[in-house]
């Protein structure tokens, strides 16, 4: 019968559905990012290095020169871990910083710029030196006294620094955001990264 011929499943035209779902929407083929935490202690500051690899370069920049834009957050916190029998509950979460890039080319001056989250417009002449500030977060400081006040926090126990960054290949403008549920794929996020270490006093 026709109505039951038209219900089997064709696998050549699954093959060639899958075929342009991926030239359609190339992005679900991105490969994982991952990354590397480094805390470095100071006199007066706790100094948080994050290092991201993995991303597809090529095709980000291809992207980019085709007008769309990119977005990189940085996560840190900072945790206190209780102790017993409160242990059971999970460590207390003391504070959360994020550090948000927005990177996109600028055909006026022919230059990719980075938006930070605190308003900053930064530009680069070229791919190299815009990946190492892009992918990686040098130099974040935390100040000790923003970390122990000296009444949360017992003295035996050292400090949890966890970790994490979400990468977006693509970032949708408003309009098109639709996408974004459509091509879940494109946002990618590490796995927290725990750290330990001890508090200045």
């Amino acid at each position: 019968m026709r109505l039951h011929r038209s219900s089997r499943i064709d696998s050549r035209k699954s093959r060639r559905s899958v075929a342009a779902v991926l030239i359609l929407f190339p992005a679900l083929a991105w490969a994982q990012i991952d990354h590397a935490s480094d805390l470095v202690s100071h006199e007066d500051f706790l100094e948080v290095r994050i290092q991201v690899s993995g991303a597809d370069l090529d095709r980000l920049f291809a992207n980019l020169g085709d007008g769309l834009s990119a977005r990189m957050e940085y996560a840190i916190r900072l945790l206190d871990p209780r102790d017993r029998p409160w242990r059971v509950l999970g460590s207390r979460v003391l504070h959360e910083f994020r550090v948000a890039y927005e990177l996109a080319w600028d055909p006026y001056r022919e230059r990719f710029a980075v938006s930070t989250q605190d308003g900053r417009r930064l530009t680069f002449a070229d791919e190299t030196s815009v990946r190492d500030f892009f992918f990686r977060l040098d130099g974040y400081r935390i100040p000790w006294a923003a970390i122990d006040d000296g009444s949360r926090r017992a003295a035996s126990r050292p400090l949890i620094v966890e970790t994490r960054a979400v990468y977006e290949p693509i970032v949708f403008v408003t309009g098109l955001t639709i996408l974004s549920i459509l091509m879940p794929h494109t946002r990618q996020q590490t796995p927290w990264e725990r750290l330990e270490r001890e508090v200045r006093r």
